[in-house]
């Protein structure tokens, strides 16, 4: 699967934290740059599970 991912351009990050940990370190640092996590840029669609 790296290698797809690889392919992709895109960078797989593999760690031990908890991975609402990760994604809350994510969020803080797309606000920190100027970014709204809550608006992706380039995604016109998402999937919210009730």
């Amino acid at each position: 699967m790296s290698r797809d991912i690889a392919r992709t351009g895109a960078t797989l990050v593999r760690s031990s934290r908890d991975p609402l940990a990760d994604l809350v370190r994510a969020q803080g640092l797309a606000v920190a740059v100027g970014l709204d996590p809550d608006r992706p840029w380039k995604m016109t669609r998402s999937v919210v599970p009730a």
